[in-house]
């Protein structure tokens, strides 16, 4: 795996993400423990099990979209959960999406 602009602990940083067993085992975790890409904390999320996630997003029939099916429940259990942080906010999540 090539490092972007050289750097190499970006790629060690990706290297370690790749632990699909560890994140399903700790999905709230998943943040806390080491510096994780927004695709695939989303991506994780996305294809988690967990009744209050699958409640409040979920894939669109096709698979190439998601829809947030309760944004109050969406940002007060599942952002907190999955990006770690009590203060996420549905905007800077969108604002992510859109990059």
């Amino acid at each position: 795996m090539s490092a972007p602009h050289g750097d190499s602990k970006s790629a060690d940083r990706v290297a370690k993400t790749m632990s699909p067993d560890e994140d399903q085992k700790f999905p709230e975790r998943i943040m806390a423990t080491r510096k994780i890409l927004f695709p695939h904390v989303l991506h994780t999320l996305l294809e988690s099990k967990d009744q209050d996630v699958t409640d409040t997003v979920a894939w669109l029939p096709d698979g190439n979209a998601f829809r947030i099916i309760d944004r109050k429940q969406f940002e007060s259990v599942v952002m907190p959960r999955y990006f770690n942080s009590q203060s996420s906010k549905y905007l800077s999540f969108t604002r992510k999406l859109n990059r």
